[in-house]
């Protein structure tokens, strides 16, 4: 094995310094390792070493408590494992961070630290010793810092090596040498240094995490502390367009932190209104608000506050609170249109009877609506309530990408578990161990509580008695905790968060333990921590709690988010929340989850301990979207959003639903609109709706564009086009020329002589197009279907979210077949795509041999049920590695076979296409891992569930595309590799 892997390496070098076009193993070639999101960050190598590796040294010279944070977890993991680990850092410059270092001290015993001292220390380089005496090493640019491992322009060189050979020895010598002439660090040295560095950083301003260097609005009365970002610029575009429109109202939808008040100051600068109004639910708000006004429009502005104390209504610009606002001795000693401008904060609270009251009342020039979460669990529009004018809308990730709020390392841990039994619910408290269960909680409070020596946190229970509890439980720990409920008065609160932002004395605290009062309208900007102790109910509460704590301020690095998970069937919710997905499709939601950290722009991080994360994969494994409340609701939002009855490309255009999960529901579109809307009248027929039901299974994830362009190009041709004119047609739109194969299977398909006659009935017998001598034409049945304008536009919309998943999901890494590397596909697309006469889907079993088109398609399940599946049929189908890929022939099957001969290539060149879905759990499609290149077989046989051993032949295939890792560690996630190979 030893010799087979040191001439894979060899044949890796060869096609790096000789010859790109020579094969080799391109998970062993060097290579530069880049900062590139979302495609690659440097973390994610860092990360997929830590979960293979033997050993590690790291040889850095800055290391930071947001570089730390973001391999928190794989190092977690590793000393798990046993893996036993060297870091040498330096304190050049001073910039290392004496509570990383003290964090790494404290928690990972399986971690020898020392420091650098004598002179400059520049290093930036990651050994990782492997198995069967490999090491790979990763030297270049960066540090262990935030920006190093996931923004900056980085370059290293990533090479795997024998451990004997040369130039592994030189760096560990240089390694070792370096690391005897450091200091052992112990907490003696950290105090000192600590010293050192507190002072030099306090005689410099900290300020918070810059803004990145985006257009700004310029003007001449611009103050220069007041320069707005790109997004925030958008935002005064869009109402300035709106009002060019002359629309007297608009929405601005924008992310908690995102600074909605100071671009609404601009606004008002821009504007100067004669009087302004400016509606909050909280009279900290309105004092904050007005401050920032004058600090920004100058100290002589003419400025009140209308709240229970204050009855400043004299001022030009008052800012009030709704709850006096609305009082009728108070609302109605303003006339109707007394302020030009009135702006509400939190809009999303205007079905409530206080704001109607005051929206009822008032007339101004300009209304303006802030919120951070516009959609509605009732049935209040908010949009309507603004005539569907939305200025902006700046969501979660966006912020994030752009910089605008503090970036944020997720921790998904495993909930706690009593006598054995881990699915123990929070609602279960009363009965649960106490003392234990507070003690997991404190435990995994410490462990990812990285360098926060202050730590201001807020805690989201499920129950006001649980969090009564727990924060009287953990101020018995000798943490400061303090339990709020909404039965707390104003003050009480007010006073709380004045205690959580004190720096020091005894009365300050570190947690706020509480169920939902702090969902929104608190603005705490030193927050840098939030823990879930409570399912996730809701996507959008799970984002408000997320961004409490996403604020900027002055020497905060990041927010720690630390989540607990149980074994709630919900779990599914946690990728919808944290990605910003709400497309609803479980394969999107396996593959964010798998990506992690890497389907983030930014410097953020999600992270999970292996069963936490476990649960979130099972629970989207058993949750089922065909559930008319979730999709009704997504359906009410997009509706209030757009102001009309949304179409089925709305849903795609605006990031909603997915199109495939509302027609998996109710068939087709027309009929889900039946379901949802109250008095939803259809003139479509039981043959209408059989026949874009079929259209809809067959063109709507778009992966093949062919049927599309020709029934698009028969509706705008009068019904009629030659076979000549298609190719061109078809080129003009999408920009290739199809293949004539792909026109011939995409015209059996219209024609309806694809499927088998038995699977004909569910998609309705119906012929699309008629073949003529010289081209096409609509066939008289289509044509009379088109006769029915509800047909036509159902059909149309369904054309263009066609077109749109295709140009968006397959178009530009479309291959032969119009395949695309892995997507998924269900056994018939392949078929389909294949060009094959009929489909065979029903026969394909794990594979077929085409003799005719030269191809072979395997279909792999790789975690099989052992517990269900019949042993005769429990293959060994296996990766070796992202680029091998052994696998087992159907039973009774010999060397001298017909369809092992041609597997190997003897009967003439063959196609072989691989396909693999994890589990059945992910239903019937299957990711694409493209051509196998034939290698060695060897016969083997199988044991049956009746104890006799029948023939298989087991082969080994190069996979000429090797699967990416994220794809690759998800596929074996939980799956006992077999130690069977061929020699």
């Amino acid at each position: 094995m030893k010799n087979m892997q040191d001439g894979r390496l060899l044949a890796s070098l060869e096609t790096s310094f000789l010859d790109s076009r020579l094969p080799s193993s391109v998970s062993l070639r060097p290579h530069l390792v880049l900062n590139d999101p979302p495609r690659t960050k440097v973390m994610e190598t860092l990360e997929c070493e830590l979960t293979a590796c033997t050993s590690f040294s790291f040889s850095v010279a800055f290391i930071t408590k947001g570089g730390l944070a973001m391999l928190l977890q794989p190092l977690y993991e590793a000393q798990r494992r046993g893996v036993k680990g060297k870091i040498l850092t330096s304190d050049y410059l001073t910039f290392t961070d004496p509570d990383a270092l003290s964090f790494l001290l404290e928690h990972f015993p399986s971690i020898e630290l020392r420091v650098y001292t004598e002179k400059a220390f520049h290093t930036k380089g990651y050994l990782f010793t492997r198995e069967q005496a490999y090491t790979t090493l990763v030297v270049g640019s960066s540090n262990l810092t935030h920006e190093a491992l996931a923004t900056n322009q980085e370059w290293n060189l990533f090479l795997v090596s024998s451990s004997a050979g040369s130039l592994v020895q030189q760096t560990e010598e240089a390694f070792l040498k370096a690391w005897n002439h450091a200091v052992e660090v112990s907490p003696a040295w950290i105090a000192h240094y600590r010293k050192v560095y507190t002072a030099l950083h306090a005689s410099k301003r900290f300020e918070p995490l810059p803004l990145p260097s985006l257009p700004a609005l310029q003007e001449q009365d611009v103050k220069e502390h007041l320069v707005l970002n790109a997004m925030q610029v958008q935002a005064l575009n869009g109402l300035d367009t709106l009002r060019e429109q002359g629309k007297d109202r608009a929405l601005l939808i924008s992310a908690t932190g995102t600074g909605k008040t100071i671009l609404l100051i601009k606004d008002v600068e821009r504007l100067r209104p004669r009087r302004f109004l400016f509606v909050v639910h909280r009279e900290q708000i309105a004092e904050e608000a007005l401050a920032r006004f004058k600090e920004h429009l100058g100290p002589d502005l003419s400025c009140g506050i209308l709240s229970g104390g204050n009855k400043e209504t004299d001022a030009s610009y008052l800012f009030a609170t709704v709850q006096t606002l609305s009082k009728d001795e108070v609302l109605y000693t303003f006339p109707r249109t007394w302020f030009d401008y009135i702006a509400i904060d939190e809009v999303h609270h205007a079905g409530a009877e206080s704001y109607q009251k005051v929206l009822d009342h008032f007339q101004p020039a300009f209304l303006l609506g802030m919120t951070a979460t516009p959609y509605r669990n009732d049935d209040r529009d908010i949009f309507q309530q603004f005539d569907y004018s939305v200025a902006c809308e700046i969501q979660l990730n966006q912020a994030l990408d752009a910089g605008m709020l503090c970036p944020f390392h997720y921790y998904g841990v495993t909930d706690f578990s009593i006598e054995g039994h881990e699915d123990v619910q929070y609602k279960d408290f009363a009965r649960l161990e106490k003392v234990e269960q507070v003690r997991h909680i404190n435990q995994m409070l410490n462990r990812y509580s990285i360098g926060s020596r202050r730590v201001r946190g807020l805690i989201f229970c499920s129950r006001n008695k649980d969090a009564e509890f727990l924060a009287q439980a953990l101020s018995g720990l000798g943490r400061k905790a303090l339990a709020l409920s909404g039965k707390d008065t104003q003050e009480a609160r007010e006073a709380a968060f004045l205690r959580l932002e004190k720096e020091t004395g005894g009365d300050a605290l570190e947690y706020l333990v509480t169920v939902d009062i702090f969902n929104e309208g608190v603005d705490i900007p030193s927050l840098n921590q939030v823990v879930m102790l409570r399912p996730t109910q809701s996507a959008i509460i799970f984002v408000q709690q997320l961004g409490r704590g996403l604020r900027k301020y002055p020497g905060k690095e990041f927010l720690t988010v630390i989540d607990f998970i149980g074994n709630h069937a919900n779990n599914y919710m946690i990728p919808i929340a944290l990605f910003g997905d709400r497309t609803y499709r479980k394969d999107t939601l396996r593959m964010l989850l798998s990506e992690g950290s890497t389907a983030l722009s930014g410097p953020s991080t999600i992270q999970f301990d292996s069963v936490a994360k476990g649960r979130i994969f099972d629970a989207i494994n058993r949750v089922s979207f065909n559930n008319k409340t979730l999709l009704g609701q997504e359906y009410t939002n997009l509706k209030q959003r757009l102001g009309r009855i949304p179409k089925l490309v709305d849903f795609l255009t605006m990031g909603s639903l997915s199109p495939i999960v509302i027609l998996e529901y109710a068939g087709t579109y027309a009929q889900f609109k039946g379901k949802v809307e109250k008095q939803y009248l259809t003139t479509l027929t039981e043959l209408h709706c059989k026949s874009l039901y079929f259209l809809g299974k067959i063109l709507a994830r778009g992966v093949r564009i062919q049927e599309t362009c020709i029934l698009a190009i028969l509706l705008e041709h009068e019904g009629e086009v030659s076979y000549t004119q298609l190719p061109r047609l078809i080129q003009e739109s999408y920009g290739f020329i199809p293949t004539n194969q792909s026109i011939k299977s995409a015209l059996r398909i219209l024609t309806n002589q694809f499927f088998q006659e038995r699977h004909k009935e569910p998609f309705g017998s119906l012929s699309y197009v008629t073949l003529t001598k010289g081209g096409i034409r609509m066939s008289p049945s289509f044509s009379d279907l088109l006769e029915n304008g509800e047909y036509r536009s159902e059909l149309a919309d369904l054309l263009e979210v066609s077109k749109y998943s295709y140009l968006n999901d397959f178009a530009e890494r479309r291959g032969a077949h119009d395949l695309v590397l892995y997507q998924k596909y269900s056994r018939q697309e392949v078929c389909r795509l294949l060009g094959w006469e009929k489909d065979e889907a029903n026969t394909i079993y794990g594979y077929k041999v085409d003799y005719k088109h030269r191809m072979c398609p395997i279909f792999v399940t790789y975690h099989k049920d052992s517990k269900t599946i019949d042993p005769g049929i429990d293959y060994r189908d296996r990766f070796l590695s992202p680029e091998q890929f052994v696998w087992e022939t159907r039973n009774n099957v010999h060397l001298d076979s017909k369809e092992v001969r041609a597997i190997r290539g003897e009967m003439g060149p063959i196609e072989i296409l691989l396909f693999v879905q994890k589990s059945n759990d992910e239903g019937r499609s299957f990711y694409y891992l493209g051509p196998l290149t034939f290698l060695r077989n060897a016969p083997s046989s199988k044991m049956n569930g009746k104890g006799k051993h029948l023939p298989v032949v087991m082969m080994r295939f190069a996979l000429v595309h090797p699967v990416p890792q994220s794809l690759y560690s998800y596929i074996l996630e939980l799956v006992e590799r077999s130690s069977q190979t061929i020699a």
